[in-house]
């Protein structure tokens, strides 16, 4: 049985310890690379995933609480950044014990379908709520929306990753330690040069006027389709009342006319 062994599992990943749980205890740089060959031999590494890229992986999962399993499937190397994949992020902000609530809410646009997401997130012993927001309007400007993938597969899911992002980082970069989101860290456009620059004909060219940004208007009830509690402090558990929206995006979503008609 010990030859048979030997021969599927590689020889340096034969003397890594186990917890009585069966977790995996990694001590040096040399046994998270023998714990990478043996997933890659394993075929548990996710697609593209190289044994080099699982190290660096399971490192920056050790920073922020993860196991070396689940750093290998919830961290991956974009851009040259390590980040967060799927639920990989809120699993590290739960884990903290610092997430008191999340509250989700969904505003339709004109034409009453889904168009815009709110996150708002309570810190434990921290007063203020931490919002993070986005909308189809966010993504047609940054070029995401008709972006081939999961922005045209799972819409509603990447507009709520991207709000949901926003309010994480903003609310628990000491938990995070800097780590973005994968879904965002994807969508960054690392060099520009492809980009036209613009150039001034002459150095006495006039410089064009900014249109003046419009006043937030504060969303009104029927703007609201949908809401999700993890839970909310802000509902009364005598009368369910909730506290009034923060007044900081414009809804109704004018340009979210065609969301979700194509999917």
């Amino acid at each position: 049985m010990a030859a048979e062994l030997s021969k599927l599992i590689p020889a340096e990943a034969q003397t890594i310890t186990l917890t009585p749980k069966g977790q995996v205890m990694l001590k040096t740089v040399g046994e998270a690379a023998a714990f990478a060959s043996l997933m890659a031999a394993g075929e548990l590494l996710p697609p593209k995933v190289t044994v080099p890229s699982a190290v660096v992986a399971i490192i920056a999962g050790a920073s922020v609480g993860l196991s070396p399993f689940e750093s290998v499937q919830s961290i991956a190397v974009v851009n040259g950044r390590p980040a967060l994949f799927g639920d990989g992020m809120k699993a590290v902000v739960l884990g903290s014990g610092t997430l008191e609530s999340e509250h989700i809410e969904w505003f339709k646009g004109s034409s009453g379908l889904r168009g815009a997401v709110r996150v708002t997130v309570k810190r434990k012993g921290v007063e203020s709520p931490i919002i993070g927001e986005f909308s189809v309007r966010q993504a047609q400007q940054a070029g995401l929306w008709k972006k081939q993938g999961p922005w045209q597969q799972y819409p509603e899911r990447m507009l709520l990753a991207r709000a949901r992002a926003f309010a994480y980082r903003d609310g628990f970069a000491d938990v995070l330690h800097g780590i973005r989101s994968g879904e965002e860290e994807e969508d960054i456009v690392l060099s520009r040069e492809s980009e036209p620059v613009p150039v001034l004909s002459s150095p006495a060219a006039p410089v064009a006027q900014l249109p003046k940004p419009r006043r937030a208007r504060r969303a009104s009830a029927s703007e609201i389709i949908e809401v999700e509690d993890t839970p909310d402090p802000a509902l009364s558990p005598e009368t369910g009342a909730k506290a009034p929206v923060p007044a900081t995006m414009e809804a109704p979503v004018e340009e979210a006319d065609n969301f979700l008609k194509a999917s």
